[in-house]
């Protein structure tokens, strides 16, 4: 018998480009923190002794490296996608090395756009071509606050070196919109040897009776290494 995530992956596509297209025009505000942490620092590197890198590493040899919080204030508009934020304050300490992530606009993952453009085009579970990409499971539901039933659907890729990622989907049962996301993404998926995993954790809140939802809270995470520093 068919898994019962086959055909709610079906309406899930099927509605896609409703829930794209659903609110073109919104203003919210944003508070975004960041931070870098050192969890495994080695004690040579070409030979050289790395010592405690200026006192920021402890006897563990772990460290934040970067720390950042910023308020701003984000317009939204479409068609054509206009986007404009106004950084409010922002505190930055340590140096980010060029991936700083504390502006709303370099995290914005559009699971109900087809690609998501992450180092290289990556393909949403909720693509019209998905089924070609993914295996979907059915792992439960539970209700939510609002009396809606929340389907849980478990996403693996059908093969580990394509561009697609693992973990799970929260869809609003009957209306077939994303309630939450928790997904993960490997180096090898995007081609990039230096990083481990990617994850992308997102929940989206009820905002207008009956299928009006938006973003609430992301959480980015991701694990890399090189010249056996891990952070």
């Amino acid at each position: 018998s068919q898994d019962p995530a086959v055909r709610i992956m079906r309406e899930v596509i099927a509605k896609r480009s409703y829930y794209k297209n659903k609110v073109n025009e919104f203003s919210c505000d944003v508070y975004i923190k960041g931070f870098y942490k050192l969890t495994d620092a080695p004690k040579k590197i070409f030979g050289e002794e790395v010592g405690n890198m200026g006192g920021m590493l402890d006897t563990n040899r772990s460290g934040v490296l970067y720390l950042s919080e910023s308020v701003s204030k984000v317009y939204s508009q479409t068609p054509p996608l206009q986007r404009k934020e106004v950084m409010i304050s922002s505190k930055v300490s340590g140096n980010d090395n060029g991936y700083s992530l504390n502006r709303s606009t370099l995290t914005d993952f559009d699971l109900y756009a087809e690609k998501l453009d992450i180092e290289r085009e990556i393909l949403s579970p909720l693509a019209d071509n998905a089924f070609s990409y993914y295996n979907f499971k059915w792992a439960g539901n539970y209700k939510d606050l609002n009396g809606y039933t929340i389907e849980k659907i478990k996403v693996t890729p059908k093969r580990p070196a394509d561009p697609t990622f693992s973990g799970y989907l929260y869809v609003v049962d009957s209306w077939w919109n994303l309630a939450g996301a928790d997904l993960t993404l490997t180096g090898a998926a995007i081609k990039q040897p230096v990083l481990d995993t990617m994850r992308i954790q997102q929940q989206f809140v009820l905002l207008d009776k009956p299928d009006t939802w938006r973003l609430l809270t992301q959480v980015t995470s991701f694990k890399f290494g090189i010249f056996g520093f891990k952070v």
